[in-house]
């Protein structure tokens, strides 16, 4: 599987944690490295998405791992401090 890091930099979000830009990794394993995981790790603090090694064509793979990587739970956040400040009113 080749690696499309730079034709997908542009649809990642920066790191979560440190605000750095993040890329896709590539890993093979099995037998004969005939297998393929993939993942979106920072280059600066190392965090990372969940590795995928779901048979899916390489460019579902991608897709796959870039959405795990972009998905924020802000919303859920700001709507429990809302909750919590109409109690406190």
């Amino acid at each position: 599987m080749k690696n499309n890091t730079s034709d997908n930099e542009i649809r990642l979000k920066a790191c979560p944690f440190c605000g750095e830009k993040a890329e896709i990794k590539y890993e093979s394993y099995g037998w004969g490295g005939n297998e393929t995981l993939a993942c979106v790790k920072c280059t600066k603090c190392g965090a990372s998405s969940q590795r995928l090694n779901i048979t899916y064509r390489e460019k579902e793979l991608t897709d796959k791992v870039i959405d795990l990587w972009n998905c924020r739970y802000d919303r859920g956040e700001q709507q429990y401090e809302q909750e919590t400040e109409k109690e406190v009113i």
